[in-house]
């Protein structure tokens, strides 16, 4: 379910970013960083046109919510954070109403809903709505955390080529099914391609570090998750099993699995020295 109460995007998207913690919330335990956000971050309230309303509900994590009361089912058997921003956005129009055209207020209200467990926190989101809100909440929380963006760039090409790293995080690589570059004539379905093909592609010289996305399968505890990794987010198409998963469900894996790949990914990023700037 999106922030703004309307149903979850198919291709859940999300933005992972690499939490470091001070102040208050450094050592914290998760009732206390609960209990933080609870305090610090302002309470959403419905606003109107000219007095937009926004801020942060739904305070939860996978093992108790923001009353304290037990859940009845973890995630995955680990705690995970998880509140909402949202914003509302009246615009104005014209429409029809009771036979004749009226200036309006049009309600599309703004929703990003944020995960967070151990030294990644995920925004799940559209277009600018992720940064804006990972800027409101570090703006928020100034003296207590530090979001740094994943370079995702940058580990693109490792991905790539050595993904063996992934299995340490429960993630185990089956095959790649698309691969974008910066120069489109190197794109390809590499899936579909036969081994001569693709050996042909590889000799054609595609520039690895200007790859833009990459859609891979991984095995994930048992299920096989479709995503396509870009330069800003981890997006997941598809989750297959042998038997059948709720939405509810398959809302928690893709939060799971993108928490793993986001730790992984961070573990994969090339070394940077003086040099390199």
């Amino acid at each position: 379910m999106g922030a703004d109460g309307s149903t979850a995007d198919p291709t859940p998207r999300f933005v992972p970013t690499r939490v470091q913690l001070r102040g208050e919330l450094e050592n914290a335990s998760v009732s206390e960083k609960l209990d933080l956000l609870h305090r610090k971050l302002p309470d959403y309230e419905t606003g109107e046109p000219g007095n937009p309303g926004e801020g942060f509900l739904q305070f939860e994590s996978s093992g108790h919510n923001s009353e304290g009361v037990a859940q009845s089912e973890a995630t995955d058997g680990r705690e995970i954070i998880s509140f909402k921003y949202k914003r509302d956005n009246f615009q104005q129009t014209r429409a029809y109403v009771d036979g004749e055209f009226r200036s309006v207020h049009e309600y599309s209200p703004v929703g990003v809903d944020i995960y967070w467990c151990d030294e990644i926190m995920l925004f799940e989101g559209s277009g600018k709505s992720t940064s804006n809100t990972s800027q409101r909440l570090e703006s928020l929380l100034i003296d207590d955390i530090w979001l740094q963006d994943l370079p995702l760039e940058d580990v693109l090409p490792v991905l790539f080529k050595e993904d063996d790293h992934l299995e340490d995080y429960g993630i185990y690589p089956k095959s790649t099914r698309k691969a974008s570059f910066e120069e489109s004539s190197y794109n390809a379905k590499i899936s579909t391609l036969s081994q001569p093909e693709l050996k042909k592609w590889e000799e054609s010289g595609p520039n690895y570090d200007s790859i833009t996305s990459l859609r891979k399968v991984f095995d994930y505890h048992g299920f096989l998750i479709m995503a396509t990794i870009t330069t800003k987010s981890i997006n997941i198409h598809s989750i297959d099993s042998q038997s059948d998963l709720t939405n509810n469900r398959k809302n928690k894996l893709s939060v799971s699995f993108s928490l793993d790949l986001g730790k992984a990914l961070w573990e994969m990023r090339p070394q940077r020295t003086l040099h390199d700037y």
